[in-house]
């Protein structure tokens, strides 16, 4: 029993091919963890935690980040005929215990051609992870923003689901859209600035942090402010409205409109919400963060696949709210930041609706 609980451990990845994670001892971190997987008594194979996990070593939870594992289910297993996955490391009681019939299925024949426009803080990261188990290995690839231009070509023949933090202006320039169905997600304008402000006061939180420190002079100044002021937040985010400049506009007017348009305007106006409005055609999916089960629930029904329940959010902010999202105070003050970001959610809300009830 205390050996058990002396393991660390995350399965990142579970479905009816493969299981990937990482484990390690927390009194001999070094001394790669041995792993044996059955199928309720049926014993189908083991391995060895002792594969790189570069993050885990970048977060510190690791000394060297030799503590991953990959372990793939037999060509002819049928997870139908047993009722629990079971993964031991020595001894009688398993590390962990997964119910079979919650192990999500990958695509039986080829899987759909998808870009996903991941739009930051909308609960992109859990569609990547449902993603990630429904589609063969190798055949995703996210955070493509993080990859050189001339790298695209490779990926549009190799790969069957793209993600990336990217505007539809860029995805429109290197990607053809004939060849993808385009997905997106939005999240309530209100809720999508809070969380961003929040992200950017986290990255301040601890200044003598790498973390910190590397990032832009610019988003370090404004984190500082967020956290240090001696003035109110209304009165620190009213002097935010009404002295945008730089990055900063980029970065809090009308965010998410801004991922609809074919260029970079200085403020938003009118007339590019328009453009935002015509370039939401583009996209056969658009979920919403405050309906996400019910986004995914379609993406299953629509491609045919068993939905299983998802753990989520993922990636959710550690500290606590700014302010309260819903203080009508605070709408007046944010308003000019957010007031297309509203037109452009209420549009896409009714488009999902009818798509919805009226086919």
């Amino acid at each position: 029993m205390l050996g058990h609980r002396l393991k660390n451990y995350a399965v990142d990845l579970l479905n009816n091919q493969q299981i990937r994670g990482w484990v390690f001892n927390k009194l001999r971190t070094r001394q790669p963890v041995h792993l044996k997987f059955y199928l309720d008594k049926v014993f189908i194979g083991e391995t060895v935690a002792d594969t790189i996990r570069k993050d885990l070593k970048d977060q510190r939870i690791h000394p060297d980040g030799r503590c991953g594992f990959h372990f793939q289910f037999p060509s002819d297993t049928d997870l139908s005929r047993y009722s629990q996955l079971r993964i031991f490391t020595g001894g009688s009681k398993p590390l962990c215990t997964f119910a079979t019939e919650a192990i999500p299925d990958v695509f039986s024949s080829d899987p759909p051609r998808i870009f996903f426009m991941h739009i930051p803080k909308t609960a992109g990261t859990s569609f990547n992870g449902f993603i990630r188990q429904r589609y063969p290995a190798d055949t995703t690839a996210i955070h493509i923003e993080s990859i050189p231009s001339s790298g695209y070509p490779d990926l549009i023949k190799q790969k069957r689901y793209l993600a990336g933090h990217f505007r539809i202006e860029t995805i429109k320039q290197h990607f053809d859209l004939n060849l993808f169905s385009l997905f997106t997600i939005l999240r309530r304008p209100q809720a999508h600035l809070h969380s961003n402000l929040n992200w950017l006061r986290g990255i301040a939180a601890h200044p003598e942090n790498k973390h910190f420190l590397d990032h832009p002079h610019h988003i370090q100044a404004l984190g500082l402010k967020l956290n240090h002021s001696k003035n109110s937040i209304g009165d620190i985010l009213g002097s935010l409205v009404s002295n945008l400049k730089g990055l900063e506009i980029e970065m809090f007017d009308n965010r998410q409109t801004r991922h609809f348009l074919d260029y970079k305007p200085e403020r938003v106006t009118e007339k590019d919400l328009q453009q935002a409005l015509e370039n939401l055609k583009l996209f056969s999916g658009i979920g919403l963060t405050e309906a996400y089960e019910p986004f995914v629930k379609q993406f299953c029904n629509t491609y045919n696949l068993r939905f299983i329940k998802q753990v989520v959010p993922l990636n959710t902010s550690k500290y606590r709210p700014l302010y309260n999202v819903n203080d009508s105070g605070m709408h007046d003050i944010l308003r000019p930041l957010i007031e297309y970001d509203l037109r452009l959610y209420q549009t896409a809300r009714q488009l999902i609706h009818k798509q919805l009830y009226h086919g």
